[in-house]
Formats: C-alpha cells, sequence, structure tokens
C-alpha cells in the first residue's frame, strides 16, 4: 500500500516527467507545492498564531523570568 507521501512524489514525477529515482525535493520546489509533512506542520503553525488566545505563555505558567518566557507553555501528557 502507497503512503500519502509516495504516492505525492509519484505524481509529481509524473507531472514533471521524471524517472523513479530523481529526487523530488527540485520538483517540489518548482512547482511550489510543500510535501504532505510541511503541509501538515504548516496547518498546524497557522492554527497556534491563529488561535494564540487558548494557549497559555510560559510566563503566565510559572514565575521566574527566563529566555523562553513568551513561548506558548506545552503541558506533559502522561
Amino acid at each position: 500500500m502507497l503512503t500519502v507521501l509516495k504516492l505525492q512524489q509519484r505524481i509529481i514525477r509524473i507531472i514533471m516527467d521524471a524517472t523513479t529515482r530523481d529526487s523530488c525535493r527540485e520538483y517540489f520546489e518548482k512547482l511550489n507545492i510543500l510535501p504532505l509533512q510541511s503541509r501538515y506542520i504548516f496547518s498546524l503553525v497557522l492554527f497556534v498564531i491563529n488561535n494564540k488566545n487558548q494557549f497559555a505563555a510560559n510566563s503566565e505558567i510559572q514565575g521566574t523570568n527566563t529566555r523562553k518566557k513568551s513561548n506558548v507553555h506545552q503541558p506533559y501528557l502522561f
């Protein structure tokens, strides 16, 4: 069974008339297409940026003045 990334690469190779041994990295750049993993990460970053009010900053959780005080607080999952 093909993974979505492999299928995406296969389609890119068909569009660009490339062989199966060619790297798809340059073709993704030429077509301005993000690979699936990058699209997922990008969507997560956009979600956090657009919904900042739903997340707490480290400075709100701990009282210590650290260099990462403005970062989003990541709760521990057990």
